[in-house]
């Protein structure tokens, strides 16, 4: 399951108002936001970032089209950049068109870092802290739907399970833990050293899988199924196994 979602088809539009955009609290893990915007439409988020929490990462999930979508950050409750052809980048902390490059990386692109190298604007290094921010996205050509997952993880920590850390807990990591089982600690999940079942048990607590979203054009593909089966049912066979008393 997503830590938490936002979604403009089912919990309705963001605000179009710079003083009062919508509020969302973020929570650790996976944060998943699906939105539309188009000529006129400025939408305005609001994202706390939660104390003893830091943002890892933004990631494109779903990207409809090769139409690119500006956003940018703003730190505090409120948006004072302007919108439209007016936006100006100095009080920002960073902005972006995202996709970067739409014709070859539509999805599974992390963007949080070209925000923050953004030119005219203030800048950071991620993560991002605990916290107030506004951000605002806006295309002022045709309507895209869209929807980006904002990471969250303990501050100076990663997220369980997130073997490969790329602030993601996803089916590459599983992979991962099935290389290292009984083998090395690189599936290690709890700090004990090893690569087990209960890291196992750690990573499919925290396991989300790809969005889907609600429309007629590209969706995201969702995680391979057979995969996490077949992870599973052997590690079924291995709990029986080591449940079985040994014979001299």
């Amino acid at each position: 399951m997503y830590a938490s979602t936002y979604s403009e088809f089912v919990d309705g539009d963001l605000s179009n108002l710079p003083s009062a955009p919508t509020h969302w609290v973020l929570e650790s893990g996976k944060n998943v936001l699906v939105g539309e915007t188009g000529a006129g439409d400025y939408d305005l988020l609001r994202l706390t970032i939660p104390a003893g929490q830091v943002l890892q990462t933004i990631i494109i999930e779903f990207h409809e089209d090769l139409t690119q979508v500006f956003t940018g950050i703003q730190a505090g409750n409120v948006w004072t950049a302007g919108v439209g052809f007016d936006v100006d980048p100095a009080p920002m902390l960073g902005w972006v068109d995202f996709p970067v490059d739409p014709a070859t990386a539509h999805t599974d692109v992390d963007i949080l870092a070209d925000i923050a190298q953004a030119p005219g604007a203030q800048g950071f290094s991620p993560p991002l802290p605990s916290g107030d921010y506004v951000m605002l996205f806006q295309n002022e050509y045709s309507v895209v739907r869209h929807a980006l997952s904002f990471n969250l993880a303990p501050a100076g920590g990663l997220m369980p399970g997130d073997f490969n850390h790329d602030s993601r807990v996803d089916a590459a990591d599983l992979t991962m833990w099935s290389g290292a089982f009984g083998a090395t600690d690189a599936g290690d999940a709890n700090g004990d050293n090893e690569s087990n079942g209960a890291d196992f048990l750690l990573w499919q607590s925290h396991y989300t899988p790809a969005v889907a979203l609600p429309t007629t054009g590209q969706l995201a593909e969702p995680a391979t199924a057979k995969l996490l089966a077949a992870v599973i049912a052997v590690l079924s066979l291995l709990r029986r196994g080591m449940a079985t008393p040994r014979r001299p």
